[in-house]
C-alpha cells in the first residue's frame, strides 16, 4: 500500500482539512471565546459591503492584535478563516446547527462553533440577500454604440475599402461613481465579427439549456 502523501487533505462534510484551514481553526481556538462573537458580529454585517480587507482599519487591525494576543499574521489568517466558513455557509446555505456541527467536526471548539452558529443565524439571511444583488464580477457592461467603417487597403495598388465594425462599449464599475464610467472601444473585421457571432450563438444556446 502506497505510503500517503504528507500534503493530502481529508474531506469531512464541506470542509476539507487543508493546512491553511486546520491553522485557522487553531487561531480560532487561541481567541477568548467572549470576544469571538463580537468580531464574527462586525465581519458578518460588513461583509461584501466594503473590500474584505477594509472591513478594519489598520488602526482597528493594531488594536485587534492587542486585544486578542495574536500577531499580525495570526490576526490575517483569523480574518481569512472566519471569510472562509462564511463563504461556505452562504455557498451551501447552511442552517446555523449544521454549520455549528461541521466546525466542530473540524476541531472548532464548542464555544467557537456556537458563536458562528448564532451570528450566522442572526445576520446570514442578510448576507446572503446580499450576495445575490451583487454582480460576480465587479465591471459590468452597461450600454454598447456601434458604427461600420470602411478603411482602404494597405497596398498602394490595392483600392478595395475594407468594411470595419467599431463598437463602443460603456462598462461601470460598482466600485466607483457613476459619473466615472469608463469607455472602450473595438474594432472587428468581418471574419472577428461572424467569430464573435458563432460565440454569442453558443453561449445562448447553453442559456437556453438552463431555462
Amino acid at each position: 500500500m502506497a505510503n500517503e502523501s504528507p500534503k493530502s487533505t481529508k474531506l469531512k462534510g464541506i470542509f476539507q482539512e487543508t493546512e491553511i484551514l486546520m491553522s485557522a481553526v487553531s487561531t480560532f481556538n487561541k481567541v477568548d471565546p467572549s470576544k469571538f462573537p463580537l468580531l464574527l458580529s462586525r465581519v458578518l454585517q460588513r461583509y461584501h459591503v466594503d473590500e474584505y480587507k477594509n472591513i478594519f482599519s489598520t488602526e482597528e487591525m493594531v488594536k485587534l492584535e492587542a486585544s486578542l494576543s495574536l500577531e499580525k499574521m495570526e490576526l490575517e489568517l483569523l480574518l481569512d478563516g472566519i471569510k472562509f466558513v462564511v463563504d461556505k455557509a452562504a455557498y451551501f446555505v447552511l442552517k446555523p446547527a449544521s454549520l455549528s456541527k461541521e466546525l466542530m467536526d473540524i476541531g472548532l471548539e464548542e464555544e467557537r462553533a456556537t458563536a458562528f452558529s448564532q451570528g450566522w443565524g442572526n445576520l446570514g439571511k442578510a448576507l446572503i440577500e446580499r450576495l445575490k444583488k451583487r454582480a460576480f464580477f465587479p465591471i459590468q457592461l452597461e450600454d454598447i454604440n456601434w458604427r461600420l467603417n470602411l478603411q482602404l487597403g494597405q497596398s498602394f495598388q490595392s483600392r478595395q475599402k475594407i468594411p470595419k465594425a467599431i463598437f463602443q462599449l460603456e462598462l461601470s464599475d460598482e466600485s466607483k461613481p457613476v459619473e466615472e464610467r469608463e469607455q472602450v472601444t473595438v474594432e472587428f473585421s468581418r471574419e472577428e465579427l461572424y467569430r464573435l457571432y458563432d460565440e454569442l450563438e453558443k453561449i445562448q444556446d447553453q442559456l437556453d439549456s438552463l431555462t
